[in-house]
């Protein structure tokens, strides 16, 4: 009962998705069913009509225009299935993707925090795996189902003007034969679990013998013998699971036909017996005979339909399991409105602010305390594992602070619309990402169509667009040679698209992240003149281990350990001789050498 009632969920959430998404594929689907059943009806009664016409020495007009009906209804019927089908396939692949579409929008809002586990992954892998499956299903609801369902209602109808003994017959093999099947699928899945550990041992064994990283062990200790131990080993444990599974099966598919065989054995007895007491004459017996072997036929297909329908509830639990993954940050924040100062600007406050990455005991940031607002120049620096990433990660809201707060302009930034506040920044990432799509497709993604302009004009404060110009396919050359017309571009000039990018966002804050790594000194004096330029009146974020970018701002941030151990502007900084004087003469000597080997 249980199984049954969670397959009627699972149903019920699949047509909603279907109303929803394509609306178009049920009633495709649901036409489909009904031609199915109209077809059963002309086989099942035109003979019938035709035969009777015939004994009773009908006019022969009369009998020619029963054999055209029949004749131009299974025509019209053939004709309208397969151009039926042809839409089915076309909506069936729409909705899957569909499917697909719900998964990648859902990943989206998940929490940053979640998205590398390694359960998350192994979720999303199975949903994306069962989504095209999902879609099938649906269309057997609508249309496998559907059909049959009338198709058993019609010569289910037609038997019971023989004997409702025989009607009731038949429910009860049906009953006995859902029971049959459910019990099948049971135990193919204890069947499939047991399979799949087994070939975890068995496939590895394979891999192993044209594996060449093992070269060297097995000759030195000869482990060839042990391996094929090993083999054999997973070999017979594989082989006698799947013996096992082939003897359970022999022993339900007998027994399926034995049901079978009794449900089509009553029926003949019963029609014959009707028709040696001259209650019926020849041409209700064949038609009695055609609805008992259409109803062996649609038994059949029915119970089939049911169980795979049955296998909807695993499948959507695996798709569910991840659509249903929590967006604490996401959901979290509801107003949509920022706040802003009395001049329009904005003013953040990182207030008493500590974090610990998830299952992790060290703090990557302690008792942080600073304020900046729209229009500063700010520089962060400091070594590897200092936390200057991390207090990006936390501005950006990709994670939540553990302790203390960040307010925007008073307001703590986990009441605010996450979305919202995500367009207030333009962000350069280290592990920035580029699309396999064209250059400009990744500047201005939907927008590239209408502000080709803007983009050639972004591209060229990057210093960018003239050898995009000199490329055979110029601005429309693809990010990669996965796809043809591609380009592999070197780092630095993927660094500068993806600089360009931030430029075209013209949101009110900037967050570089080491956006000049993979630039020489020449380029990045260049882009940082371009920063400065697109950059006025806003906030701007730049985090890197050169420091020439650092005599430009106004409000420099020296991490260490987690913690600001030096604030100040370039010159303040530079008075103090503390770490900060040390690293920047250290780096300008060799900028010095760089510009002396250039020349």
């Amino acid at each position: 009962m249980k199984n049954f009632i969670n397959t009627l969920k699972s149903l019920k959430y699949l047509i909603g998705f279907s109303i929803k998404h394509c609306p178009q594929m049920l009633i495709i689907d649901g036409l489909f069913g009904a031609v199915v059943a109209l077809s059963t009806v002309l086989f099942i009664i035109m003979p019938k009509m035709i035969l009777s016409a015939a004994m009773h020495q009908s006019e022969t007009k009369h009998i020619v225009l029963l054999i055209l009906i029949f004749a131009l209804g299974e025509l019209f019927c053939q004709y309208m299935l397969s151009f039926f089908s042809e839409l089915s396939s076309i909506y069936n692949e729409k909705m899957a993707h569909d499917m697909l579409l719900a998964l990648s929008e859902k990943a989206t809002r998940i929490d940053y925090s979640d998205i590398k586990s390694n359960a998350l992954i192994e979720k999303y892998q199975h949903a994306q795996n069962v989504s095209f499956q999902l879609n099938l299903y649906t269309a057997q609801l609508f249309c496998d189902f559907f059909s049959n369902f009338i198709k058993i209602i019609t010569v289910i109808a037609v038997i019971s003007t023989i004997s409702i003994w025989m009607v009731g017959i038949i429910l009860v093999i049906v009953f006995l034969k859902l029971i049959v099947a459910d019990r099948i699928k049971q135990r193919d899945v204890s069947f499939q679990i047991e399979a799949d550990k087994i070939n975890v041992h068995y496939n590895y064994t394979v891999m192993l013998a044209g594996h060449l990283d093992f070269a060297k062990e097995m000759r030195c200790y000869g482990a060839e013998n042990f391996i094929k131990h090993k083999f054999s080993e997973a070999r017979t444990r594989r082989i006698a699971n799947e013996s096992k599974k082939l003897r359970f099966h022999n022993r339900m598919t007998i027994l399926e036909h034995l049901l079978d065989t009794a449900s089509v054995a009553v029926g003949y007895a019963m029609i014959v017996a009707r028709y040696l007491k001259g209650a019926i004459e020849i041409s209700m017996f064949t038609m009695y005979l055609t609805a008992i072997i259409e109803t062996y036929v649609t038994v059949a297909e029915l119970l089939r339909v049911i169980v795979n329908l049955n296998d909807t509830n695993r499948l959507l639990e695996q798709y569910m399991s991840f659509l249903q993954y929590p967006e604490k940050i996401w959901s979290s924040g509801t107003l949509k409105e920022i706040p802003k100062q009395s001049d329009g600007s904005f003013i953040f406050e990182f207030k008493n602010v500590s974090f610990r990455y998830p299952d992790t005991e060290q703090y990557a940031l302690r008792d942080l305390n600073v304020t900046f607002r729209l229009g500063d120049r700010i520089g962060i620096i400091g070594e590897n594992g200092a936390g200057k990433s991390t207090f990006v990660k936390l501005l950006l809201r990709l994670y939540d602070v553990d302790e203390g707060e960040i307010l925007l302009n008073g307001i703590n930034i986990r009441q605010l619309d996450y979305n919202t506040y995500l367009r207030l920044f333009s962000v350069v990432p280290q592990d920035f990402a580029l699309f396999y799509f064209s250059v400009q497709e990744n500047v201005g993604f939907e927008r590239f169509a209408d502000e080709k302009e803007k983009i050639e004009r972004v591209l060229a404060d990057v210093d960018l667009l003239e050898k995009l110009r000199s490329l055979p396919n110029g601005l429309r050359s693809y990010t990669s040679k996965w796809f043809q017309n591609g380009v592999d571009f070197s780092g630095g000039e993927r660094q500068r698209i993806a600089i360009a990018r931030a430029f075209f966002r013209e949101a009110p804050i900037m967050v570089l992240d080491e956006p000049s790594a993979a630039i020489d000194p020449l380029a990045e004096e260049q882009i940082h003149q371009a920063i400065n330029a697109v950059s006025i009146d806003k906030l701007v974020i730049h985090i890197s281990h050169r420091l020439s970018m650092t005599k430009a701002c106004n409000q420099i941030l020296v991490f260490q350990n987690g913690s600001i151990i030096e604030k100040g502007s370039h010159q303040e900084l530079m008075e103090q001789n503390g770490i900060y004087h040390q690293l920047f003469e250290m780096q300008a000597q060799y900028y010095v050498q760089e510009k002396e080997a250039e020349a």
